[in-house]
């Protein structure tokens, strides 16, 4: 199945958000914006598996990148048609060492920790 396009419900190691997805081109490719940011990534078909990154600049420091990856799946597993799923992206977040303050991003990458979890959800109507 395809990946599911609009307005997600999103929380990044326990801060909710909205993340907004395009619908993917031939390629695989697809746009959207989340925590404020822009952002490009690849949709694999195969293995359901979304890979993004979102970049943010604070200042005139180094920016904070965030790299998303993360699998998709339908809950229930095989609904009867007409029925509501709950689409399901979940994976990691891996953070940079960037010049973000402190309470500027979610997740904020140091040396004793830089991956933390997410995950976003959006219902539809198979």
């Amino acid at each position: 199945m395809s990946l599911p396009t609009g307005a997600w419900k999103a929380n990044v190691n326990g801060t909710e958000s909205e993340l907004i997805l395009h619908a993917p081109n031939e390629k695989g490719v697809f746009t959207g914006s989340f925590l404020g940011a822009d952002l490009k990534g690849f949709w694999e078909e195969s293995s359901q598996t979304i890979t993004f990154s979102v970049t943010v600049f604070f200042g005139p420091g180094s920016p904070t990148i965030a790299l998303f990856k993360g699998h998709l799946f339908r809950t229930p597993a095989n609904p009867d048609p007409g029925r509501d799923v709950v689409a399901t992206l979940t994976g990691v977040v891996q953070m940079n060492v960037g010049d973000a303050g402190p309470g500027t991003f979610p997740a904020l990458g140091t040396s004793r920790r830089n991956v933390f979890g997410w995950l976003a959800q959006i219902n539809e109507v198979l």
